[in-house]
């Protein structure tokens, strides 16, 4: 699945920060799933990659 949306904060020191995220997760089979997402500022300096790996173990 795929997925992107804006989101925020707000404090009283730094105001309103926008962001805006998106990733992917694949599902391998039945016990393996993958994950990718980033991030980036749109006001502030920030950002992220990421990249995940699910196992499902036992029965």
């Amino acid at each position: 699945s795929i997925y992107a949306e804006p989101y925020g904060t707000w404090t009283n020191e730094a105001g309103h920060r926008a962001a805006m995220d998106a990733g992917f997760t694949w599902l391998q089979n039945d016990r393996i799933q993958w994950d990718w997402s980033m991030a980036i500022g749109l006001n502030h300096d920030f950002g992220y990659q990421s990249i995940g790996l699910s196992l499902l173990l036992g029965d």
